[in-house]
């Protein structure tokens, strides 16, 4: 059986094993790389931003008290729309061509710039079970047993996150009958990151471990405090030691 996301996130933080880091990245690089390069359209940039988000969990994941994969959509989620809002430019050239229009959607590429931000923006219960579903491509069973519901409640849940997630759709001028949006998730939501990036997460996972290991003994020889400190200078570090392995490699 394999482990819970909150098992493999103990597991690293408590002693840096690279290995439950990297099985992180294999369940959710496809993912959060999907979630960036819909909101993007740039491969380069999806990457950038797939690699930022995985440094993100590097950095915080003592912090993270939920659900592992909703965390990393929604951090990469935004990373990937902030990077629009700063193109000032492109948000003015996508502003007037939106101004106005409704889109009936047909096609998966009428709604995958939207999507994300969208179901960003559901409850959590729901977005956590979409996410799971179509991005992650989990069975209703294993959702009703990661979650401990049953599977016709699951099934439910899933039908009405659609119809909540086809009206946050609708607020932008998106309109899609719900048999649509779900017939468009069910088979382009999965994405795979590419080998490249996931090479990158690789180096991440074996750095980082070694980084979070030196940031945990720091906090058993002296103490919480001054160990806050001497974590934010290891893990400062990091991403140095990630673009020295990579060039060496």
């Amino acid at each position: 059986m394999l482990e819970s996301e909150s098992v493999l996130l103990q597991r690293f933080t408590a002693g840096g094993d690279a290995e439950a880091f990297s099985e992180i990245v294999r369940r959710h690089a496809g993912m959060v790389y999907g979630a960036s390069i819909r909101v993007l359209s740039d491969a380069d940039l999806a990457a950038d931003a797939t690699q930022e988000t995985f440094f993100q969990l590097l950095q915080n994941a003592s912090e993270i008290t939920g659900s592992v994969s909703g965390w990393l959509h929604r951090v990469a989620t935004r990373k990937a729309v902030d990077v629009i809002r700063r193109d000032s430019s492109r948000r003015k050239r996508e502003a007037q061509y939106a101004a106005g229009r409704t889109v009936d959607v047909r096609k998966w590429q009428d709604i995958s710039p939207y999507i994300d931000e969208a179901m960003d923006e559901l409850d959590e219960e729901t977005r956590l079970i979409l996410i799971g579903h179509f991005f992650n491509g989990q069975t209703m069973t294993e959702i009703a047993v990661s979650a401990k519901l049953s599977q016709p409640t699951v099934s439910r849940r899933i039908e009405s996150g659609i119809e909540r997630l086809r009206q946050k759709l609708k607020d932008r001028g998106i309109i899609a009958a719900v048999s649509v949006l779900a017939g468009l998730l069910s088979a382009n939501a999965v994405e795979a990151a590419p080998a490249t990036v996931l090479s990158e997460l690789g180096k991440m996972a074996l750095v980082g471990s070694a980084s979070a290991t030196a940031a945990g003994s720091a906090t058993a020889a002296i103490g919480s405090t001054a160990a806050r400190a001497a974590t934010t200078a290891v893990m400062a570090g990091v991403k140095a030691k990630i673009i020295t392995t990579a060039a060496a490699v």
